[in-house]
């Protein structure tokens, strides 16, 4: 398990338990973000079980090919990199995102109860597959 790994679960826990706590205080923005959060971690995690697979692919590139295994796995290292800053950019794209929906889930706490409900629905049905 790597860095992004470990801090994907703490984000996915974090995002857990705000959206538990939202549910039980009643607080559809706390409860929002804690979705958000949830989702920042699933996709961090992604990221660090992404470059623990290039790290191990490369390894063995390394091992079996020589010196194209070294600019394969220089290649999967910049990769990985683009892909960490894609989570880095996602993941301020979905707290403005929760910033700007906040004003929208205090004045509709019920539409917004219904589109997260629905959200959650189609995700859960995506990664269950």
């Amino acid at each position: 398990m790597n860095e992004n790994e470990l801090k994907g679960a703490v984000t996915g826990i974090r995002g857990s338990v705000e959206s538990a706590a939202g549910l039980v205080s009643g607080d559809p923005a706390l409860e929002a973000r804690g979705a958000v959060h949830r989702i920042a971690g699933k996709v961090q995690s992604a990221v660090g079980k992404f470059q623990d697979a290039l790290g191990h692919g490369a390894d063995q590139a390394s091992d079996t090919v020589g010196k194209l295994g070294d600019q394969g796995a220089e290649r999967a290292s910049r990769f990985a990199d683009q892909a960490q800053d894609l989570y880095d950019r996602a993941s301020r794209r979905a707290q403005d995102v929760a910033e700007a929906v906040e004003p929208f889930v205090r004045d509709r706490p019920y539409a917004a109860l219904a589109i997260a409900a629905g959200v959650g629905l189609i995700l859960g049905l995506l990664i269950a597959n």
